[in-house]
């Protein structure tokens, strides 16, 4: 029977196995930092989605108990509440207390018509703007200044 000499890896192995590893996971590393963002968005399109379902519910907790919540442009706050753009004056018409568990934004401007939510403009959350067209949110790192909420 022969015996093998067998000592382990030779200094060119060692190098061309490292630099194979560093290869593979040097191209792995856009696609795991890619899903990440992606999985960070849907956390904020997440936020936002509950963000418009509580001011609905705020909304129609006010009208059904015989208030009024006058259409127009509301500013969120930095508590993520809303007053009425351009009042001087906040009432409880023109005022919005938002509860609500998890990250609430903290500034941007919600556009109410017919007692619900009809757009949003430029939230910030999360260090993200979001904005909605055609009832799907999109993720900016910067506001989208063509869009102006009336």
């Amino acid at each position: 029977m022969k015996k093998l000499d067998n000592k382990g890896f030779s200094a060119k192995e060692f190098s061309i196995v490292v630099i194979g590893i560093f290869v593979v996971v040097m191209g792995i590393m856009p696609i795991v930092f890619r899903m990440i963002e992606k999985t960070r968005n849907n956390v904020v399109t997440d936020s936002i989605d509950v963000f418009k379902q509580q001011i609905n519910m705020q909304i129609f907790n006010k009208v059904s108990s015989g208030e009024n919540v006058e259409n127009g442009c509301y500013i969120i706050t930095d508590d993520g509440d809303l007053y009425l753009k351009g009042r001087e004056e906040v009432d409880s018409t023109a005022f919005l207390d938002i509860e609500m568990d998890g990250v609430k934004p903290s500034g941007g401007y919600v556009s109410i018509e017919k007692h619900q939510v009809k757009d949003i403009y430029n939230v910030f959350i999360d260090n993200k703007y979001v904005n909605e067209n055609d009832s799907k949110y999109y993720v900016s790192k910067a506001p989208d200044k063509k869009l102006i909420c009336k």
